[in-house]
């Protein structure tokens, strides 16, 4: 996989969202959450669909994620004008599960398994924003705890999201 210059930018930008979401209030989310819900109502319905299904500190968690995804494209016309709906989530959710069930029968030793991945990350424009929620699912003690099976269905969650938002960005 290749790193451009504009990978590295998002490091730093993430960093500082990150910063941002970890260091407010509840004010500053309700703030953002009313913003969500103005714009992009899909993307707040399926923040809060996790709230049922996990532990206060683990949805807490998953919800800053979705936040960073948020507050990371909110800065772009589109995203306040083009909303993401939930064919188009679906979309990319079956898709992304599909090539994990492949991956699933392939020899993870095999150079083709490898080439799979990598194209995948390749069509991924926002390498540094997925990165900052799988690095968060291995750092925070709510989410490290999760089963497999729970963890790779919200993480699909969470990148069919990013690629939600980067289709209609045209990004």
């Amino acid at each position: 996989m290749n790193i451009a210059p504009k990978d590295l930018q998002q490091v730093d930008q993430i960093a500082a969202l990150l910063q941002k979401i970890d260091a407010n209030d509840a004010r500053f989310f309700e703030e953002v959450l009313e913003e969500i819900h103005r714009h992009q109502p899909f993307l707040l319905s399926s923040m809060l669909g996790y709230q049922y299904d996990f532990s206060s500190e683990a949805f807490n968690d998953i919800l800053k994620l979705h936040l960073l995804i948020w507050m990371y494209f909110r800065e772009q016309s589109a995203a306040k004008k083009k909303v993401v709906t939930q064919a188009q989530f679906e979309s990319h959710e079956s898709r992304n599960i599909h090539l994990l069930k492949y991956l699933a029968g392939e020899n993870p030793n095999d150079k083709s398994y490898t080439a799979v991945i990598e194209e995948d990350l390749e069509r991924l424009r926002s390498k540094a924003l997925w990165t900052a929620c799988m690095f968060r699912f291995n750092e925070q003690p709510a989410l490290k705890t999760l089963d497999s099976q729970t963890r790779g269905l919200t993480l699909i969650g969470l990148k069919s999201m990013i690629e939600c938002f980067e289709e209609n960005m045209g990004n």
